[in-house]
């Protein structure tokens, strides 16, 4: 089950980039721990980028106080992985239908 968990009030941008709103997210894996991620929504529209997996926890009460420790310089950081991420996707995907 999908657990929203926070969305940052400072909008993150990456070098002249696009701004984006971040929200943090979680799943319950089938083991029990739970597994938290960044999701970041374009301002102006676009395409909505995730992170990929950027903590663990036992509990979501664990989960929430990781969501207040996230720093700019985090959301930042995380953005770029999630930018990354979706470019190194997209890439694999065009080599397979080359």
């Amino acid at each position: 089950m999908l657990e929203f968990l926070k969305q940052y009030r400072r909008l993150v941008t990456t070098g002249g980039g696009p701004a984006y709103a971040a929200r943090a997210y979680a799943a319950q894996s089938p083991t029990g721990a739970w597994e938290a991620w960044f999701a970041f929504f374009p301002v102006n529209g676009g395409r909505i980028v995730t992170s990929g997996p950027e903590t663990f926890a036992e509990t979501l009460d664990a989960l929430d106080l990781w969501t207040k420790r996230i720093s700019s310089l985090d959301l930042h950081s995380a953005l770029e992985r999630a930018l990354d991420r979706t470019n190194t996707r997209r890439h694999h995907h065009a080599r397979q239908h080359a």
